[in-house]
């Protein structure tokens, strides 16, 4: 009988050889470093694998971080693989939605780093960035590196401020308990993802003046369907109402969602009167940083994060939930100019919602490019 042919898009052994040597045969997950290779006993003549490579995005359809998007040769390449011990490879493909692609890259480049470092060859290399962007609440922004993660405890090491400083960090530790609760929450910009903090942070100062941070996590808030935003009155692309045939055009379901991220992201954060604590900083992020196009895509993305799993408490103490919950991952945003038109930066965006339904678009969204006093929001 004809071996059915398997649909997986499998490494070939040389890719999968090279891909171990290029981390020393180690296990790529943060702070595991185990050594996967080694003799095996009773046969002098043969060495004993406990590695495996591990796809980044599935080699099948239906395996953890599917993208479509890549043909049988790039989800087959050396690229799209890590190297890991056994049990953190079925780790991170069992619990999948934990740690995202652009998260296992990051990974795999440090584990790259740390085997040059240890071997001290090769003087024209030069290692990729593995650092990713980290906010801890609204005012602290800091590129970081993974050091290790265990269950809902994660570290990391400061590499360099966007804003604040290591005093601010200091500052925010010690003061833990007397923050506002708004203020307690992390967003790992390459995961994609935002947690609530639920234990005093711990600091390492190093010799070096290295920062690492060890944080306790909240597990991660569920995505809504966008169903779960119902009914709005539609508006244009210059935030005016629409009208069909003399009267109010209405959205619904996820065009009524789309709609409701450009709404949020063009509120400035402490812009309505009646709910202060609502609203987006993307319009500040672009009066600082609309000269860095690479630098604003990456900061819309940490406030889209934050809209859709950072949950909030009102000043009244009533706990509501994150007003963009119905995004479930945003796999990508970008744009092709920074320029505005008609005070709207138009975003090319990417995302997951939360009933698995994919949706890729443009989404045009209001700036204040002026720093006067905010007045209650009308535009879209």
């Amino acid at each position: 009988m004809e071996k059915k042919k398997s649909t997986r898009d499998e490494f070939i052994p040389s890719i999968k050889r090279v891909m171990a040597e290029r981390v020393a045969w180690r296990c790529c997950f943060p702070n595991c470093d185990k050594i996967t290779i080694g003799p095996q006993k009773g046969d002098d003549t043969k060495s004993l694998n406990l590695g495996e490579a591990a796809h980044i995005t599935a080699a099948a359809a239906d395996g953890p971080r599917y993208d479509a998007n890549l043909d049988r040769a790039q989800r087959r390449a050396i690229t799209n693989g890590i190297w890991m011990c056994r049990p953190h490879a079925r780790f991170i493909d069992t619990d999948y939605k934990e740690y995202s692609a652009a998260t296992l890259l990051i990974w795999k480049k440090q584990a790259e780093e740390m085997a040059y470092q240890h071997l001290m060859m090769q003087s024209d290399y030069r290692p990729e960035s593995s650092v990713t962007l980290i906010a801890l609440g609204t005012e602290l922004l800091f590129w970081g590196s993974w050091k290790s993660v265990i269950d809902q405890c994660w570290t990391f090491e400061v590499s360099s401020y966007l804003k604040g400083d290591a005093h601010n960090v200091r500052s925010y530790a010690d003061n833990f308990f007397n923050l506002d609760e708004n203020q307690k929450f992390i967003i790992v910009e390459s995961q994609g993802d935002a947690r609530q903090i639920t234990a005093p942070l711990e600091l390492e100062f190093s010799d070096s003046k290295k920062v690492t941070i060890t944080i306790m996590v909240s597990e991660k808030t569920l995505a809504t369907p966008p169903k779960s935003v119902g009914m709005d009155l539609k508006l244009g692309e210059d935030g005016d109402l629409v009208f069909i045939n003399g009267d109010f055009a209405t959205v619904s379901g996820v065009e009524a969602a789309i709609q409701a991220i450009s709404i949020l992201a063009g509120t400035l954060y402490g812009e309505l009167r009646t709910d202060p604590g609502a609203g987006s900083y993307i319009s500040d992020y672009y009066r600082q940083y609309h000269h860095n196009e690479a630098l604003l895509a990456r900061l819309i993305k940490i406030e889209l994060i934050r809209l859709s799993l950072v949950p909030r408490v009102k000043s009244d103490g009533e706990c509501i939930s994150p007003p963009l919950s119905f995004i479930k991952e945003i796999v990508s945003i970008g744009m092709a100019s920074t320029t505005l038109e008609r005070s709207r930066l138009t975003l090319e965006l990417s995302l997951i919602l939360g009933d698995e339904t994919r949706w890729k678009g443009t989404l045009r969204i209001f700036i204040k490019t002026t720093l006067e006093s905010p007045t209650v929001s009308t535009h879209g």
